[in-house]
């Protein structure tokens, strides 16, 4: 997971450097290059989304797992 983020995190610091330089320094972009950038945006926000989905789940699994009767650990 942490590789992921790692991705994600590369890819975003891309995406800001070329919104940057069109801020600071009045550089061009084209349409594709704005529309990736989009792609970018949204594609971050998605993740994000589905990781917290991903740990509601997990959190949800263990509540239950622990409410049916069971043994709780909570060294873990």
């Amino acid at each position: 997971m942490l590789c992921d983020f790692r991705s994600v995190c590369n890819t975003v610091k891309r995406a800001t450097a070329i919104w940057l330089s069109v801020l600071v320094y009045g550089n061009e972009i084209t349409f594709l290059g704005g529309f990736g950038t989009v792609i970018v945006i949204v594609g971050v926000l998605l993740y994000n989304k589905a990781r917290h989905y991903e740990q509601q789940r997990l959190h949800a699994a263990r509540t239950d797992w622990a409410l049916d009767g069971s043994t709780v650990r909570h060294d873990v």
